[in-house]
């Protein structure tokens, strides 16, 4: 038994057009989306005492949003998204002093893990997307 396989040149063409066009720019739009469904989660879970925290990932969201990126100089929020020929990373950050604290817990004050359940979810909903 003898199976072939045969690919047009159409078809090729159409694979080189995904590979140098269309997968860069997916790629970065998936990156963009996670980073504002994790920001969303972590906003939405972020506990509020002073709402000093919940501002400053406030202001990471809006700089993730915006086609510039980063935060301005007085903001405890930021964000950046760099594009390279292979990779698309994109950071946020909150620079409120205490921020591990709240994350982690000490030993007076449970942690609440605002950052790792929304990494965690945002990585299953990727995940899915690929059947993974």
């Amino acid at each position: 038994m003898k199976l072939e396989f045969t690919i047009d040149t159409g078809i090729l063409q159409e694979i080189d057009t995904w590979t140098n066009d269309l997968l860069p720019q997916k790629r970065q739009e998936l990156i963009k989306k996670s980073m504002q469904s994790t920001l969303a989660d972590i906003l939405q879970n972020t506990p509020v005492e002073t709402g000093r925290t919940k501002n400053a990932w406030q202001q990471a969201a809006n700089s993730a949003s915006s086609e510039t990126g980063t935060g301005n100089a007085k903001s405890e929020g930021t964000s950046t998204t760099s594009h390279g020929e292979d990779i698309t990373e994109a950071t946020a950050t909150n620079a409120v002093p205490y921020i591990s604290y709240l994350e982690y817990g000490t030993s007076k004050m449970p942690p609440f893990a605002t950052i790792r359940n929304a990494l965690l979810n945002v990585r299953l909903s990727v995940a899915s997307y690929f059947n993974l």
